[in-house]
């Protein structure tokens, strides 16, 4: 089983760990993709002309104050690591409270990024800062003429960018599909617990896996969706299924999996205590309700 969570735009700087060894990370057909982003984006960031500082900025959709993020992304291949667990700050890695983790439980967990495509949870990498919306050179689509990645024609703005999403394209999903075949063709569990949303869920969507809506429930009955707290509970939810000593049932379609989901987040006693609820709101989706406050 996997249970994917979603980045964190804030990191830890620093690291004891080698610098970057892009085939150590899981998911190595990714590698070439890796390769051509870390490339793009280390160029991007080393300008060193007030202009081209500006340029970068804007394509990764940092203001001036965060200038510090393009020195991090300049010094990607010669800055230590440390694993990807402990790399992510943010309200959804104080909630899974990685350092306590066990071993085995870790193995259970993975990273989104726009950057790495998901990476597993003891991955040792450095810190950047590429959000799931930014935009990089487009050397970093590859050429797809020569079948080194999956360039579409137009997809370049004026300023020679396109969006990391287009560089992506359907490498990330192939590679998630292809690690749950794997499993399962060996009899293992390749059960996918997706809690990315938004632009790192369209980055690389698995079909079959299981995704995860939280919402806040009001007196009325009424309910709107969680912003601020969404990634909190996600960290907590994590958390429960990482520790779990079973696994959630591997079922392709996803549905036995859902409903398996919400039997553990409405079983589980911290969360009946607090007065969380779950339902199966689709075939492979899940929402969980907690109490507004």
């Amino acid at each position: 089983m996997l249970v994917i969570l979603p980045p964190s735009e804030t990191k830890r700087t620093g690291g004891e760990g080698p610098p970057l060894a892009l085939d150590s990370l899981m998911l190595p057909s990714l590698t070439p993709v890796r390769r051509r982003l870390v490339e793009s984006l280390r160029t991007l960031c080393s300008a060193t002309s007030e202009a081209g500082r500006a340029d970068a900025l804007a394509a990764l959709g940092l203001r001036p104050t965060m200038a510090a993020a393009l020195d991090l992304n300049a010094a990607l291949t010669s800055s230590p690591t440390t694993p990807a667990l402990d790399r992510y700050t943010g309200v959804a890695f104080d909630a899974l409270d990685a350092a306590t983790l066990p071993p085995a439980a870790r193995r259970r967990l993975a990273v989104g990024s726009a950057l790495w495509g998901v990476v597993g949870a003891d991955d040792p990498v450095p810190a950047y800062r590429l959000s799931g919306g930014a935009r990089v050179p487009a050397e970093a689509a590859g050429d797809a003429s020569t079948g080194t990645g999956r360039a579409r024609a137009g997809a370049a703005d004026n300023a020679g960018t396109v969006t990391v999403r287009s560089v992506w394209g359907r490498e990330l999903t192939d590679a998630l599909t292809g690690w749950r075949d794997e499993r399962r063709a060996r009899g293992d569990n390749g059960a996918v617990v997706d809690l990315r949303s938004g632009a790192y869920h369209a980055l690389g969507p698995v079909p079959g896996a299981v995704t995860l809506r939280v919402e806040s429930r009001y007196p009325d009955g009424s309910r709107k969706v969680v912003s601020h707290f969404n990634k909190h509970y996600k960290g907590l939810v994590a958390r429960e299924l990482a520790l779990r000593e079973e696994e959630l049932p591997d079922d392709p379609e996803g549905t036995a999996t859902a409903e398996a989901l919400a039997d553990v987040l409405r079983g589980t006693p911290r969360f009946r205590d607090a007065g969380f609820d779950a339902e199966v709101s689709g075939p492979a989706s899940v929402t969980l309700t907690v109490p507004a406050g």
